[in-house]
């Protein structure tokens, strides 16, 4: 679900970036994301259960959609780290509630606009009800594996998985940047978060630094007053009051009433002068009160900008009803930054209707994203994102298991490595795609030779090739001058079954 209302405020901030420009980079990758917009051209074949890609025993589409973006950043030398999400947290099990029903919503619509013969309507619905399961991510695993990708399964949530390699240097396997659709890696600290990447390479970055500084993209494309630029206001003032000084004598000379349309003019050019400044002061961070203007983080630290994405609503906690982000917004800044005042506060007015024990769960999602469950890959074990504060170190671990249920370590690297099903925690061996135990046995070892009696030597190729059309071989043979066909001889009748051979082991 991300941040409510942060995603329209992050757009501010957003700079026109290439991948290009991160080369020689680590970055991390939500892969949900990924297989999510992967998905959405096979969503009527996955509800309708015609799986085509498994009859042709090739790649899901989802799966080609994930690989080709990481062959893209890989081109532009960049090194993708796939980060996938593990179990479900308790505290979204109101949200995940929240989000199974609207897609059973949605899946059946789709279903009534199947049966009226509406495939685009149903396409559309089916697109909403998509659900990304352990065993499509396991056939995005083969193949990183297969394409010898960098990924790793989170022990709970693969945006806290992100957020703690992002805190890591290099040798440690941390990253440099983050790609996803989600506005919770903002919330959770990373410095420099990618967006709405496309397959050119072209995305949206937006870096935690210009949002706590208030450097929006309006405030950075405005340039600097030089003394070129003082010398050219001046021309132009000058040139102004000319202007004036000539249309005044004018009017003195020609006796009309000109001069009322000319103070009218000075009106409207100073009431326009006026609105300019204020929309540079509004970019600046001063001013918030356009429904598109962005908010000001002017002074924020990110423990104060935590705090109010908590409360307005994300995967651990709801918001307040008919407090949405810029409500919000108002009145934290309106409490020195502080969410844990503005809710107190708010739970004293008569017109808000703060549940009962909001606050307590608000710090309890507050907590979540500082001090999740992760997996730490170069010690290969479960810790906490951040160390435990001091309130929180004498609870027990059933009162710390809102951050994720501590498990064996030993399970933890067969989850992270993509041996076992991170859900249900046992092996993935019953569980595998139709073509892995393909891939595994003959990816390397596959010769497909016949003997010299019986026609030509098929030449071994790589697999990926078999998923290419195929090219039909052509005789050097002179075309026959008669019309008539010769009747079938034993080079014939050899030949044919060579080829019958040969496409039926690349079938």
């Amino acid at each position: 679900m991300g941040i409510k209302g942060l995603p329209e405020q992050l757009k501010h901030y957003y700079r026109d970036a290439q991948v290009e420009q991160f080369k020689g980079m680590r970055a991390a990758v939500d892969a949900y994301s990924w297989l999510h917009k992967g998905a959405y051209s096979c969503a009527l074949e996955l509800h309708t259960g015609n799986h085509y890609w498994v009859k042709q025993n090739r790649d899901a589409p989802y799966v080609n959609y994930c690989i080709h973006r990481a062959k893209m950043l890989k081109f532009f030398g960049v090194e993708p780290v796939i980060v996938f999400d593990g179990d479900r947290l308790p505290a979204k099990a109101s949200e995940e509630g929240t989000r199974r029903q609207r897609r059973e919503e949605a899946k059946q619509k789709g279903r009534e606009r199947l049966e009226q013969g509406n495939r685009e309507g149903a396409t559309f619905m089916f697109t909403q009800s998509l659900d990304i399961s352990p065993r499509m991510a396991l056939e995005l695993i083969v193949a990183l594996k297969r394409e010898g990708i960098e990924f790793v399964v989170a022990p709970y949530e693969a945006d806290a998985q992100i957020a703690h390699l992002a805190r890591q240097s290099r040798e440690n396997g941390g990253v440099d940047v983050v790609f996803t659709e989600d506005s919770d890696l903002v919330a959770y600290g990373c410095e420099r978060v990618c967006f709405k990447l496309d397959k050119f390479g072209a995305c949206k970055e937006v870096l935690l630094e210009d949002v706590l500084m208030n450097k929006t993209a309006a405030a950075m494309t405005t340039t600097t007053t030089t003394p070129s630029d003082e010398m050219t206001t001046t021309n132009n003032e000058e040139s102004e009051m000319t202007i004036n000084n000539e249309s005044q004598m004018t009017v003195e000379n020609d006796g009309t009433n000109e001069s009322d349309e000319n103070v009218d003019a000075k009106k409207k050019t100073a009431t326009a002068a006026k609105k300019k400044g204020g929309s540079k002061s509004s970019a600046g961070g001063k001013g918030s009160r356009g429904a598109n203007s962005p908010l000001s983080f002017e002074n924020w630290t990110h423990d104060d900008f935590l705090g109010l994405c908590a409360m307005s609503g994300c995967d651990f906690l709801e918001n307040v009803r008919n407090v949405g982000f810029k409500k919000a917004h108002a009145f934290v800044n309106k409490n020195d930054r502080c969410a844990k005042t503005a809710l107190e506060m708010m739970s004293k007015d008569p017109k808000i209707d703060v549940p009962e024990g909001y606050v307590e769960k608000w710090q309890r999602a507050v907590y979540t994203f500082r001090h999740a469950l992760i997996y730490d890959v170069k010690e290969k074990t479960l810790k906490h994102l951040t160390p435990l504060p001091e309130e929180l170190l004498g609870k027990t671990s059933d009162e710390l298991d809102f951050l994720g249920k501590v498990f064996e370590d030993k399970v933890a690297i067969e989850i992270a490595e993509g041996r076992m099903d991170p859900i249900a925690r046992r092996p993935f061996a019953h569980a595998q795609p139709h073509f892995q135990q393909r891939y595994n046995n003959n990816y390397n070892n596959m010769h497909n030779v016949q003997p010299t009696n019986e026609g030509p030597k098929i030449p071994k190729v790589n697999i990926n090739s078999m998923f290419a059309a195929k090219k039909v071989a052509t005789s050097t043979a002179p075309a026959p001058v008669v019309a008539a066909m010769p009747p079938a001889t034993a080079a014939t009748t050899t030949r044919t079954a060579v080829l019958s051979t040969a496409t039926a082991a690349t079938d």
